[in-house]
């Protein structure tokens, strides 16, 4: 990396030398889960907080431009290094590679001086992950594996393949409350509210009195689902299908008993929307949690009976102090005992739909499983493969107040089946 950073290439593009520098240094340092478009634009490049991945396109570009000044390199400077770095297409977290040299790499030209401790730092661990590689493992971290137990390639095609059965579709089942709505459009979502076919009337008698207050009649309206559980439908039915998995995607209240007992089921969306979340007590550790009086918006919780002393016990969305922008949602990522003991459930519940929509691309991500699959063995797990069951909590960092940018494991683990 000293060799890179100093590097004659370099030398013209000090933001393409702080781009690599950061990703580097969080992937050698464990915390690749920090990298993500929006950390990028913000710590490298000075964007704002509320800088928005999905129209701006500076981190793509730069990561272009880098991608090519490493060609560069390789093919001028670095002719000679034992040791590459890339910045695949696709992602930003660099990967590393060795190739065989012929004579030493050539020196590198001193433009300013001493390296810096940072770049000294990552010359050592990147040399150390790549004896790693060569010795056939890998070290993550500073809580990385043990040799006997480095990750297995495709973590995705685990994870999804042990769900995967011939002839049998996974069942997705995505959130769709029912509100209650006038004649004049107002939508009403009370707590506690009844349930009823789309534009059936509410009997007046079902009404709680502050909805009394407005004109009526109301009707039940379910045509809605959450911004968020949109693209986690689509990320999550498009792998399964280019994995030739069959899908069959469902409103999660048309899931029946029957789907639980002849399907392994998906269920996506907020917990406070999830009626099967309320009807079938899946989740063991972490459990939504509604406030008990008061207003309700934004007010669910995440709730950890098993925290121990000094650890965090619940997760709630977190805000912005200044303007009130939902900034952070936290999400239920879990595999968790079917019906039948052949039968699994697996739960991707946000506090909100930014959440959902980032266990989403979490689940479907083979960095971010990989991660999972590492924590989780720490965490007690036998051997380097998913355990049948477990749950975890992510944190989602929410760009705009809504879409989901970054996902990173908070907590969790290994779970024995109950019922």
């Amino acid at each position: 990396m000293r060799r890179i950073l100093e590097s004659a290439t370099f030398q013209g593009s000090p933001q393409l030398k702080a781009f690599l520098e950061f990703v580097t240094t969080e992937a050698l340092e464990g915390r690749a889960g920090n990298i993500s478009e929006y950390a990028i634009a913000t710590r490298v490049f000075g964007r704002r907080d509320d800088f928005d991945p999905t129209s701006a396109t500076v981190v793509r570009t730069q990561a272009y431009r880098l991608r090519r000044k490493l060609a560069e390199y390789y093919q001028e400077e670095g002719a000679a290094d034992a040791i590459l770095v890339d910045i695949p297409k696709g992602h930003y977290y660099p990967a590393f590679s060795t190739r065989e040299v012929t004579g030493p790499p050539k020196a590198a030209v001193a433009v300013n001086g001493s390296a810096r401790p940072s770049a000294r730092l990552i010359l050592g661990a990147l040399l150390l992950f790549a004896s790693g590689v060569t010795a056939g493992w890998v070290v993550f971290g500073r809580s990385g594996l043990p040799a006997a137990q480095a990750l297995p390639e495709g973590a995705v095609a685990q994870f999804w393949g042990s769900l995967a059965r011939p002839g049998q579709p996974i069942v997705v089942g995505y959130t769709n409350p029912v509100y209650l709505i006038n004649a004049s459009g107002d939508l009403f979502l009370p707590r506690g509210a009844p349930t009823g076919i789309r534009g059936e009337m509410v009997p007046k008698d079902a009404l709680k009195p502050p909805l009394r207050l407005f004109p009526g009649p109301f009707y039940f309206e379910d045509g809605f689902t959450g911004t968020g559980e949109v693209p986690a439908v689509h990320r999550l039915t498009s792998l399964l299908e280019k994995s030739g998995i069959p899908v069959l995607v469902k409103r999660s209240r048309t899931v029946t008993v029957e789907d639980l007992r002849n399907h392994d089921v998906v269920f996506l969306g907020s917990g406070s929307a999830m009626q099967a979340l309320q009807n079938v007590k899946f989740l063991q550790r972490f459990q939504f949690q509604s406030p008990g009086s008061g207003p309700g918006l934004w007010r669910n919780s995440i709730v950890d009976h098993d925290a121990g002393p000094g650890q965090r016990r619940s997760y709630v969305l977190e805000r912005d102090p200044a303007t009130l922008s939902l900034r952070t949602d936290y999400a239920v990522f879990a595999v968790l005992p079917g019906v039948i003991p052949s039968r699994r459930v697996v739960l991707m519940a946000g506090l909100s739909t930014s959440g959902t929509q980032g266990a989403a691309e979490y689940a479907t991500s083979e960095h971010h499983l990989r991660r999972l699959l590492r924590a989780l063995v720490l965490q007690g797990g036998e051997k380097a493969e998913f355990p049948r069951y477990f749950e975890a909590v992510l944190r989602v960092d929410v760009a705009k107040g809504l879409d989901a940018v970054n996902s990173t494991f908070v907590a969790g683990g290994p779970v024995l089946p109950s019922h």
